[in-house]
């Protein structure tokens, strides 16, 4: 009788009731207590241009985020006009959270959908990917939920044979975030192992790999084509981007080093690359869904970890992770995801240290307890990663 009351409540649990308290304590965090978020603070910066709550990314104003995040932010400023008795502001933050409350929501679903149907984990795994301190901290802080939704979301029509819908899903995750396009490696992988069940799955993948691409480019050649300089001041900000957070800090005190910064570039590549053939060169059939959405997302930490911007809500692409680890490998993430959290908690109450007698330095610097979370947060995720790979390369 337990056991089915507990496989009855469950689903409501995980997908109800864990979801709403995210969501609840991600707003009271954002929006009651009002706890720093790039959402609110991107309403508030005049220097863009034209007002930011109602003026079109890229072409009205500086904005510094993919096309899909542009669209979620161009509805909100339309819904904003169009209910204009309230606050502009908060109704303009309130809208955005709620565009990342949904989708989170069918974040949560995708997740238990794979958890039902494709990939074996324990119940640990499933509430952590959903409900980790990062997810909790950074849902409404930041648009990397969406990225991670629709990743998510493709990976489960993937699997379910509807690969064309799958490949749209990616392009729409890379245009909300650049770093999901290292997610193709294991669908390309997936394609491999699939070769003898479905004759036809080098043509499905082929047709799959052109809207793929087509999906990128339409928006991206949009946003080239009536906004030149816009596009440009886009990628010249994500290719000059400070040291943000990343563990290079500990070799510089120059934030905008040149050299680290093309190191960055260079290791982005050849890590995850690396990752992924390890982690794809020993095969066990048994859990090959398992082992696909493995490959993608330790592919996608390594390419976080080794980057020169590892801003703290890119935890929440990584969330799916939990999934696929082994007990250990989830405390050392969870403890990584605790350190991560505590980056935002105390970056603007660094007199905190000063009365523990630790150093209360510029945020940004390496001499600052933050920078130690951070570096700490990285380090825990290489170990993660050995694991991932010393496991992997085991099984047969």
């Amino acid at each position: 009788m337990t056991d089915k009351f507990a496989k009855h409540i469950d689903p409501y649990i995980i997908t109800v009731l864990i979801p709403l308290l995210v969501i609840f304590l991600s707003i009271y965090i954002h929006g009651v207590l009002g706890e720093y978020s790039d959402i609110l603070s991107i309403s508030l910066d005049k220097s863009r241009g034209k007002d930011p709550l109602y003026g079109i990314p890229y072409i009205d104003f500086r904005f510094e985020y993919p096309p899909v995040v542009a669209g979620a932010w161009g509805l909100a400023s339309i819904l904003t006009k169009i209910l204009y008795f309230y606050d502009p502001v908060k109704l303009h933050m309130y809208i955005l959270f709620f565009i990342n409350g949904v989708f989170y929501l069918i974040y949560v679903h995708a997740i238990y959908d794979l958890y039902n149907h494709y990939v074996k984990s324990s119940r640990l795994g499933i509430i952590l990917s959903i409900a980790s301190p990062s997810m909790i901290y950074y849902l409404m802080y930041n648009w990397d939920i969406i990225a991670t939704s629709f990743a998510i979301l493709s990976y489960l029509y993937f699997f379910r044979g509807r690969y064309k819908t799958g490949g749209f899903l990616l392009a729409l995750s890379v245009l909300a975030k650049i770093f999901t396009g290292v997610l193709v490696l294991s669908i390309m992988y997936l394609a491999y192992l699939l070769r003898y069940k479905d004759l036809d799955i080098d043509k499905k993948m082929a047709e799959t790999l052109i809207l793929f691409i087509l999906t990128i480019l339409i928006p991206t050649s949009f946003v080239m084509i009536y906004s030149p300089n816009s596009f440009e001041v886009f990628l010249r900000h994500h290719g000059e981007w400070y040291c943000e957070n990343c563990f290079y800090i500990m070799f510089t005190q120059d934030l905008w080093d040149p050299f680290l910064r093309n190191l960055s570039k260079t290791l982005m590549i050849i890590m995850p690359l690396t990752v992924f053939l390890i982690v794809v060169s020993r095969g066990y059939r048994d859990e090959v869904y398992k082992k696909v959405l493995g490959s993608g997302f330790i592919s996608l930490a390594t390419l976080i970890s080794f980057s020169y911007v590892y801003s703290p809500q890119m935890n929440i692409m990584i969330a799916p992770l939990y999934m696929i680890l082994n007990i250990k490998e989830i405390f050392i993430l969870l403890l990584g995801d605790i350190f991560n959290i505590m980056i935002m908690i105390f970056w603007f109450r660094t007199e905190i240290f000063t009365r523990i007698g630790l150093p209360s330095a510029d945020p940004h610097v390496r001499e600052s307890p933050i920078q130690w979370f951070a570096f700490i947060r990285i380090i825990l995720l290489w170990i993660i990663i050995i694991l991932y790979l010393y496991r992997s390369y085991r099984k047969t």
